[in-house]
């Protein structure tokens, strides 16, 4: 498993966090573990899925810019586009399909049940109709939301579709302007909330956090905060002891949180706007601390590690996509078969997907996404309408001799 020389390892080892810290927010419910019910244990798997989901977003904006920050012609924002959507879309298709699948046919003919929560986030509340089946699909849930779809599943592919759809006029119109980055990104934001205002749709808040997050990434590469000196030790360690505070202080306040009014005398409705920008700023705020933390830290530790640790982090961080997008449906289906076939108590069940399902989710995933370029690009190939013209003719032409 070799580690291309020129990978900057620090991003693998973020990744590598990340996705590991997803999926640790997810099992507990995923395994109807008692304790994910309880709601201290809830609050703290809320951070621990933030902060995942920070990595991720943040990693995105650091690494798109890093790699497509000339986009000036129309050819260059069309080759963007197509290779952003033959990275997501394949596998993501892949995973929607088996979602339906098995909350739809194969769940009930086991005469089982999942957890609420559990199923909504793998097909919605209500379920979907068919309107919803072809908006998830476009990936357009987060952007039609919640006018026109129920509940923004997988909210993840259509917030990071919209960061991804709203880069190029980021990167054209910043030209190479740190304060234009800024500048533009807070027009585009203020957009997305007129558009929620007026017409009732993106109004999914994890678009607005990580958004932010994601633009909070451009910028770093931008400005070369990590690697120019900007970030000392001391600001790492002011960032950690202030998202520490924050946490216990809320905690202990129960203050910002979701949905919570705030008082600012212009009617109940503009009560709860506020309060639900006060929330989401705190949640961007400690999102924020935590990646500088997380970067520093990362940067500073990846040129001391050893070949093997440098592999190991590199086969998480390629393995994390479809890690992400196949977990939940993974562990979920693992114990299912495991209960049946297995006298063992649920703990040891438990244990098993963990220590042993999971490596081997990781592995399948890590060879899955070495493997999907050549055959994404083969089978593009051979739909491509000349292509596939030349193919028929040559069928045909069998077939009559």
């Amino acid at each position: 498993m070799p580690m291309p020389a020129k990978r900057l390892k620090e991003l693998d080892i973020l990744r590598a966090l990340g996705i590991f810290l997803i999926v640790f927010y997810h099992l507990p419910e995923d395994l109807a573990l008692p304790l994910s019910q309880d709601p201290a244990v809830r609050a703290a798997l809320g951070y621990v899925g933030l902060f995942g989901m920070a990595l991720f977003f943040f990693l995105s904006g650091f690494s798109i810019d890093l790699n497509n920050r000339g986009l000036i012609t129309q050819t260059d924002v069309s080759r963007f586009f197509y290779k952003r959507m033959k990275r997501i879309y394949p596998l993501y298709w892949v995973s929607l399909i088996i979602s339906f699948l098995a909350i739809l046919v194969i769940i009930p003919a086991l005469h089982v049940s999942l957890l609420p929560t559990l199923q909504a986030s793998l097909l919605g509340q209500n379920g979907l109709s068919q309107s919803d089946v072809m908006i998830c699909l476009l990936g357009a849930q987060v952007l039609l939301y919640p006018r026109f779809i129920n509940m923004p599943n997988r909210w993840f592919i259509g917030t990071i579709l919209i960061c991804y759809l709203l880069y190029p006029p980021i990167a054209y119109f910043s030209k190479n302007d740190v304060r234009r980055v800024i500048l533009v990104s807070a027009i585009l934001f203020l957009c997305l909330v007129a558009a929620y205002i007026v017409f009732n749709v993106v109004g999914d808040v994890h678009l607005y956090i990580y958004f932010c997050v994601f633009t909070a990434g451009i910028i770093a590469n931008r400005a070369n905060l990590f690697y120019n000196g900007a970030i000392t030790n001391r600001l790492v360690a002011s960032c950690a002891l202030i998202v520490t505070f924050l946490i216990f202080a809320q905690a202990a306040l129960n203050y910002p949180r979701d949905g919570a009014p705030l008082d600012v005398g212009l009617g109940p409705g503009l009560n709860n706007l506020a309060g639900s920008g006060v929330y989401l700023v705190y949640l961007t705020t400690i999102s924020l601390l935590f990646v500088v933390v997380a970067f520093y830290v990362a940067k500073a530790r990846s040129p001391r590690l050893g070949s093997r640790a440098g592999a190991f982090f590199f086969f998480a961080a390629v393995a994390s996509y479809s890690v992400f997008l196949f977990s939940q449906q993974f562990v979920v289906g693992l114990q299912f078969a495991l209960q049946r076939v297995l006298p063992f108590g649920e703990l040891e069940i438990a244990a098993i997907v963990v220590f042993v399902g999971l490596p081997v989710l990781f592995a399948i995933s890590y060879y899955e996404q070495r493997a999907e370029p050549k055959a994404v690009n083969k089978i593009l190939e051979f739909i491509r309408p000349t292509v596939l013209r030349e193919h028929l003719r040559h069928t045909l032409l069998r077939r009559e001799r």
